[in-house]
């Protein structure tokens, strides 16, 4: 929590956000390595599974309140999302019946094909932008969000269909040779 923290700190002190530092994948993956470790241990603690419905309504408020505020917050953005993950890991009620449904287990099971494939998703609407000449303004730029997240989708099913699958079989029976 304290490597979070420091990164906080250095990105204010900068006048910078924490998304600054994207690009810098061991400079802000080492906090987010330390926080899982650290929600494991939390995870194993008998305290966590009574808190857990409050800790996913509380890390889902607080990311959507949090995601209104002003940068000077960021350094909550790794507590609440720790929180809301408890909450998921426990299973509360309210979790499961917004992240429980098919379609959201579903989304969660092509994720990492998503966020492999999502630039190229990015790049496609930005090229058709670019190519139609839109004004991305008002309705278009609502249009525009929606065919990014149905493309995003897509080309993640296809990914997970066509590559992470098919490859996923193919180490696990080497392994179990």
């Amino acid at each position: 929590m304290f490597s979070w923290l420091a990164i906080c700190l250095y990105a204010g002190l900068q006048g910078l956000g924490v998304d600054s530092f994207v690009t810098n994948g061991v400079i802000r993956i080492i906090p987010e390595f330390l926080g899982g470790c650290l929600l494991y241990r939390i995870a194993t603690k008998d305290f966590a599974r009574k808190w857990s419905e409050l800790m996913f309504v509380g890390g889902a408020v607080g990311l959507l309140a949090l995601a209104q505020l002003s940068r000077n917050f960021e350094f909550l953005l790794l507590p609440l999302i720790g929180a809301l993950i408890l909450g998921l890991y426990y299973q509360s009620n309210i979790g499961n019946a917004i992240c429980g449904n098919k379609a959201v287990v579903y989304l969660g099971e092509i994720s990492y094909s998503i966020y492999l494939t999502h630039p190229l998703a990015q790049m496609v609407g930005d090229a058709l932008v670019r190519r139609l000449q839109l004004e991305v303004t008002g309705v278009y730029s609502w249009a525009l969000l929606g065919a990014e997240i149905l493309m995003v989708i897509g080309f993640g099913a296809l990914g997970y269909y066509l590559i992470e699958r098919p490859f996923r079989r193919i180490i696990v029976t080497r392994f179990e040779r």
